[in-house]
């Protein structure tokens, strides 16, 4: 599996601290992502903490598919806490529109790439 986190993380901080422990009693996080078949990977719109630590303790998320429609795409993203919920001043870009930018900015810009 292929998939790109949202953005990259610092895993000096607290909250790395505590989702790290969290997985550790709770076992391999559910990601809400969906397939870019044009780039071979899941692009996540959810979880770059929780992708770092699956990563680095070798343990394979599950993923919770954000579905094939522009709209139930966009629904995933508008849903998400990217940006405190703003998307970048993308949240009322209609549905193609948004899933579009997210596509492009998570192909190009996003966070961390992972392989498992």
């Amino acid at each position: 599996m292929r998939i790109i986190a949202p953005h990259s993380v610092d895993t000096t901080t607290e909250h790395y601290a505590a989702v790290s422990a969290y997985m550790r009693e709770h076992g391999a996080p559910t990601i809400r992502a969906w397939w870019d078949e044009s780039a071979g990977v899941w692009l996540a719109v959810e979880g770059s903490h929780r992708l770092a630590i699956a990563h680095a303790t070798g343990v394979e998320p599950v993923i919770d598919d954000a579905g094939q429609s522009d709209a139930e795409r966009a629904e995933a993203l508008r849903s998400s806490d990217i940006d405190d919920g703003d998307l970048y001043g993308r949240r009322n870009d209609e549905d193609a529109e948004i899933v579009e930018w997210w596509s492009s900015y998570n192909r190009m810009i996003g966070g961390a790439r992972y392989e498992w």
